[in-house]
C-alpha cells in the first residue's frame, strides 16, 4: 500500500520529533546527575519539549541557540535560582507555565518580532522579573502571563494587542503606569488588578470593555 506524500511526510516529523525527544531525555539525565548550573542549548535545536527541566532548582542561567522556534508547556516552571535566559529572534511559541514561578529571573524580557503565541501564566511569580518588551505583532495571549511577578517595572505592550486578558498584569505591585495601545478593545477581569503602585494608566479611545476589577 502507498503511503500518501503528506502523509509520509507527517510520519516523518513525528518520527524525528520522537528521537528528538530521546535524546532530550539523555540530556536532561546527565544534566540533572551532574548539577549543572549553566546550560548551554547546541545550535541547531527547534524546541524545548514539556516539562524538561521543571523544578531543576540548581540551573542559573540557560543559553539557548538561534535555531529555537518553540518552548513546550512547563518546560522551565519552577526553576527557583535561574536568573538568566535569552529569548532568540527565532522563538514563535511559548506555551502555557513555560517559566512559572521561576523566582530569580531578572530579565529583561524581549519578545521579537517572531512571536507568534504566548500561552497562559507564562511567567507568572517570576518575582525579580522586572522588565518586559513587546516588539512581536501579536494581537493576544493567554491569561495570568505576568501575574505575580511583584518587582514588574516597566511593560512595553505589543503594538497590535487587542486584548489584556484575565490577570495578565495582577499582583504586579511594582508597576505604576502602563500605556494601552491604539488597537485594544477590551480590559478583562483583574487584569491590573491588586496593583497597589500603579498610578497612571493611558487607555485609548478604542477600549469598549472593561471588565469588574480590572
Amino acid at each position: 500500500m502507498m503511503i500518501p506524500r503528506n502523509e509520509e511526510l507527517k510520519l516523518l516529523e513525528e518520527n524525528e520529533k520522537k528521537q528528538c525527544v530521546n535524546k532530550w531525555l539523555s540530556f536532561k539525565y546527565n544534566i540533572e546527575k551532574t548539577k549543572q548550573s549553566n546550560i548551554v542549548i547546541d545550535d541547531g535545536i527547534t524546541f524545548i519539549p514539556l516539562r524538561l527541566f521543571t523544578e531543576f532548582n540548581h540551573i542559573t542561567k540557560i543559553t539557548l541557540p538561534p535555531t529555537i522556534k518553540t518552548i513546550e508547556k512547563y518546560a522551565f516552571a519552577q526553576c527557583t535560582n535561574l536568573a538568566e535566559i535569552n529569548i532568540p529572534d527565532s522563538i514563535e511559541i511559548i506555551d502555557d507555565e513555560a517559566f512559572d514561578r521561576c523566582e530569580s529571573l531578572v530579565g529583561p524580557i524581549i519578545f521579537h518580532f517572531t512571536m507568534k503565541k504566548i500561552g497562559n501564566a507564562v511567567f507568572r511569580w517570576c518575582h525579580k522579573l522586572k522588565e518586559v518588551i513587546f516588539e512581536s505583532p501579536v494581537e493576544s495571549f493567554g491569561h495570568s502571563v505576568f501575574a505575580g511577578s511583584s518587582s514588574l517595572e516597566k511593560v512595553v505592550l505589543p503594538p497590535n494587542l487587542q486584548t489584556i486578558g484575565y490577570q495578565d498584569f495582577n499582583s504586579c505591585t511594582h508597576l505604576k503606569e502602563i500605556k494601552i495601545p491604539e488597537p485594544v478593545t477590551s480590559i478583562e477581569y483583574q487584569a491590573f488588578g491588586s496593583n497597589t503602585s500603579l498610578n497612571e494608566i493611558n487607555i485609548s479611545s478604542s477600549v469598549v470593555s472593561i471588565k469588574k476589577e480590572a
